[in-house]
């Protein structure tokens, strides 16, 4: 039998907020950027209360790639609460942490993911199991996914 070595899964968590001018552009620019890494992906769009068309619009993008993933909060609850309601529906070994209105540019992900992989020393807190420690995710109120 092969030994063979799989991908390893790379979560990007995204709170949105009034974002549906910007979220088709920055799946776009997120599948092309996350496409030229040697990882499997999936992007999480947390919704966190929009009143505009943002959860329809995650909603689409949902339908239209198996890597697209939403949750909505049940109102809003702020951008910390829906990073924390995100990490904890993500599934990857390495999670990348960005705002949904394009300050933070999807392409520096590539030199985030090429300086890890050259570092010699663990880059999560000591008495973590693994890269990322799952916490639970309390509070929140439910959230309804896509």
């Amino acid at each position: 039998m092969p030994l063979t070595t799989a991908l390893p899964l790379l979560s990007v968590v995204s709170p949105v907020y009034q974002a549906s001018a910007v979220l088709d552009e920055l799946v776009r620019r997120l599948e092309h950027t996350l496409t030229a890494l040697p990882v499997r992906y999936e992007i999480i769009l947390v919704d966190d209360g929009s009143a505009d068309s943002s959860w329809e619009l995650i909603c689409r993008q949902a339908a239209r790639t198996p890597c697209v993933r939403g949750l909505r909060l049940s109102r809003n609850f702020g951008q910390h609460h829906a990073i924390t309601a995100g990490l904890e529906q993500c599934q990857g070994e390495w999670v990348v942490v960005m705002d949904c209105d394009l300050q933070d540019q999807p392409e520096e992900i590539t030199r985030l993911w090429l300086r890890f992989r050259r570092a010699t020393k663990p880059c999560w807190p000591a008495g973590a199991v693994g890269p990322i420690r799952r916490l639970p995710c309390g509070g929140l109120g439910p959230f309804t996914p896509c």
